[in-house]
């Protein structure tokens, strides 16, 4: 039998599992099924379990991807990360979240998860890196099928990098090494109810941080900052597209500055964003046009 190569997989959205509409280059997958085999391991007079009373119970499944999305690609993801619908480049945040059919071709057979939610977003970038999104994504049930992958084309807009940042906290523009935002909707993964799948997958929470590394001698003004909450803005620009995040109540607890060796001390920072008034605790704007 011929080696199946990960260099030959492909990822796509899909409404059905004969197509995908849409195909997204990433760099690093997991996929989960989490299907339980029920073994009642009763006593019954002896150390064997007896394989004629194993029933299948419930499955979980979902998957983990990473991508270095572009702003084409943004426009897509962003209300499936946030819920809202895009609006002159704006895309807000929203109480319930759309769904989605994912096919993941692993070469010899695709796997389509089917009714799937963004469960929690990573936005990260570090010196001399590209933005990574990173994606933890829950579905109802799972299919396998040998049928082939569909012919997309993929986004040529090369992805952002992050020298393409500029980042601000409390008014202020500053150096970091790593900038990372997470938005965690905290789905409910447990409705079974008297189902082997999922009866739904309804938000719970939301959950928006903040972790941002840079160095202590030009940062040092970041240690203590207001608990009420500062604004935190962070934009990557690539020509005339840009994607920009601003949280206006972000609050950073006191964390001590990081001494390794005789390398630079650094100073970490984390915090939580929270709603402003009327003001929501997340406004992204990405801008996909040249």
């Amino acid at each position: 039998m011929a080696a199946v190569m990960g260099a030959q997989g492909h990822f796509g959205v899909s409404a059905s599992l004969e197509a995908s509409t849409e195909e997204y280059e990433f760099t690093a997958s997991t996929l989960k099924i989490d299907e339980e085999l029920l073994d009642a391991a009763g006593i019954r007079g002896t150390r064997s379990h007896q394989a004629d009373r194993v029933r299948q119970n419930t499955r979980a499944p979902g998957f983990s991807v990473t991508m270095q999305l572009n702003s084409v690609e943004l426009d897509a993801w962003l209300p499936r990360i946030l819920g809202g619908t895009e609006s002159a480049d704006a895309f807000p945040l929203a109480e319930t979240l759309p769904s989605f059919g994912a096919n993941f071709d692993y070469v010899a057979k695709r796997i389509y998860f089917s009714g799937c939610k963004v469960s929690k977003a990573v936005f990260s970038s570090s010196q001399g890196q590209p933005l990574n999104v990173t994606l933890d994504v829950e579905a109802l049930d799972v299919a396998i099928s040998a049928t082939t992958f569909a012919t997309l084309t993929i986004s040529l807009v090369g992805p952002y990098i992050h020298s393409d940042v500029v980042a601000t906290v409390a008014s202020s523009i500053y150096s970091f090494r790593d900038v990372s935002l997470t938005i965690d909707n905290a789905l409910d993964a447990q409705r079974f109810f008297n189902s082997q799948v999922r009866a739904s997958l309804p938000e719970k929470d939301r959950i928006i941080s903040w972790a941002l590394d840079g160095p202590y001698g030009d940062n040092s003004a970041l240690y203590g900052l207001a608990s009420s909450g500062v604004t935190v803005v962070a934009k990557w620009t690539l020509g005339g597209r840009s994607l920009e995040f601003t949280s206006t109540g972000v609050g950073f607890p006191r964390l001590p500055p990081t001494l390794s060796g005789r390398d630079e001390i650094m100073l970490p920072i984390q915090g939580v964003a929270r709603k402003m008034s009327t003001t929501m605790e997340l406004t992204t704007v990405n801008d996909s046009s040249p």
